[in-house]
């Protein structure tokens, strides 16, 4: 219960960072899914029914909520700040410690969500788990884990011919510029698989078994 005893104490703290835009968490958390078969028993008992077992399924919902004020207590859990760490100048991240909440923030989450999704409480066991699916999502983001320039949203850019943040390029336009160069390649191909011995081996399985040891796009699914 610590996470969500320590959630409610918190708010009002967070600075104005976004998350990865849908297609950038929901993908994250496709990969993951599919490079973690042995997970995929876990994550069906967890989860409600109507979502099909499905990490992507609830990997946006955290950002969906956060300004909420049932769930607004977790807006400073979508990054963390280190102090006096402003690159390229100073890069100090972690070792002075952290910025304000000092405690509250992505790398505690994700240690507090996964003991959750850990538990032998069943009771809100698929929250955790969206949010986990969420924080890994969001901690593999760089702007994410440095609060210099607001995380890169005070930094503007030229991205192609429109005029925006740093941060907003890393979450959405990268995102989508490579799903719209693929798809503009033919990039999509059914993936060719042989029939196995076990016909109780679902999809991801397969598709497992026939890029293992293979280097391959991960947009290709």
């Amino acid at each position: 219960m610590r996470f969500f005893v320590l959630a409610a104490s918190a708010f009002g703290m967070a600075i104005p960072v976004w998350g990865w835009g849908k297609e950038g968490h929901k993908m994250t958390a496709a990969i993951a899914q599919i490079l973690l078969p042995s997970a995929h028993r876990a994550v069906c008992s967890i989860l409600p029914k109507d979502f099909n077992c499905s990490l992507a399924s609830v990997a946006i919902w955290p950002d969906d909520v956060r300004r909420t004020e049932e769930w607004g207590w977790s807006r400073t859990l979508h990054f963390v700040n280190g102090i006096d760490d402003k690159p390229p100048k100073d890069c100090s991240f972690g070792t002075k410690g952290w910025g304000l909440p000092s405690d509250f923030h992505i790398l505690s989450a994700v240690v507090n969500t996964t003991r959750r999704v850990n538990s032998s409480d069943s009771h809100g066991r698929n929250y955790s788990l969206s949010f986990l699916t969420h924080f890994l999502g969001d901690i593999h983001q760089p702007l994410h884990l440095n609060g210099h320039y607001t995380g890169g949203n005070e930094v503007p850019v030229l991205f192609g011919e429109r005029d925006i943040s740093l941060h907003t390029v890393w979450d959405y336009d990268l995102v989508w510029q490579r799903i719209e160069s693929a798809e503009s390649a033919g990039y999509s191909h059914p993936l060719q698989t042989s029939p196995g011995s076990n016909p109780a081996l679902d999809r991801n399985h397969q598709i497992e078994a026939a890029l293992n040891g293979l280097n391959y796009d991960p947009l290709i699914r």
